[in-house]
């Protein structure tokens, strides 16, 4: 029978909360390189839409 109450924490709380050395994130660089350009992509059409709504509310 499993013990109810485990006393350490899950692991893959623990590897959201901050990557360590067993993180897949810092394990595979292509992974992490996707990640970045894919927050990228994310910021800059996020950046398009709220430049062009500001365009939409000030014009009269």
């Amino acid at each position: 029978m499993r013990d109810p109450a485990p006393q350490t924490p899950d692991r893959r709380d623990v590897v959201l909360d901050r990557p360590g050395p067993s993180s897949p994130w810092l394990r595979n660089p292509r992974f992490t390189e996707e990640g970045t350009l894919r927050s990228q992509e994310l910021t800059e059409s996020g950046e398009r839409r709220d430049m062009a709504l500001y365009a939409l509310l000030s014009t009269d």
